[in-house]
């Protein structure tokens, strides 16, 4: 977007789906025409800007030795509960970088980094919500929420 650019191995690319496609596309190119030297290994992302670019090759360099923890969908426990360390800490971030992320991510075809960014989104929109309507209620467990359930369940049959 902003025309910086960044060195990164090929192997870091191959969780987002533009760039593995761009450069297995690249790779066709070049060996069908006579590239120049400058623009052989460089691939343009105009829709990402350079720091969140940055903070995305953070992402998926650590990510290419340390596979990312699946989010369950829905979120019904704490993000610290499914995902390690990093990931928390990477996260951990102003709102409006997180739907940087997730839109550069979207545009990149990360799954993973979408996956983490919107979980961290839902969970700021809760907390906004139960906030504005001032309820202090944590993330609950499926299990508790069966129970729940099955409470209200049994006082509204003893009431019939």
């Amino acid at each position: 977007k902003d025309n910086v650019r960044f060195n990164v191995q090929k192997k870091y690319l191959e969780k987002s789906g533009l760039l593995s496609n761009m450069t297995n596309i690249d790779e066709e190119i070049e060996e069908n025409e006579k590239i120049e030297e400058n623009d052989k290994d460089t691939i343009p992302i105009p829709n990402v800007n350079s720091p969140v670019f940055k903070l995305i090759i953070k992402y998926l360099e650590y990510h290419f030795y340390n596979p990312s923890s699946e989010i369950p969908k829905p979120l019904l426990v704490p993000l610290k509960n499914v995902l390690c360390e990093w990931d928390l800490l990477f996260i951990d971030v102003d709102t409006k970088l997180i739907f940087e992320l997730l839109n550069a991510a979207n545009y990149l075809d990360i799954k993973s980094l979408i996956d983490l960014a919107a979980a961290k989104i839902s969970i700021i929109l809760n907390d906004a919500i139960n906030a504005f309507h001032d309820i202090d209620i944590p993330n609950t467990p499926l299990d508790d929420i069966e129970k729940e359930r099955v409470w209200i369940h049994d006082e509204l049959s003893t009431s019939n």
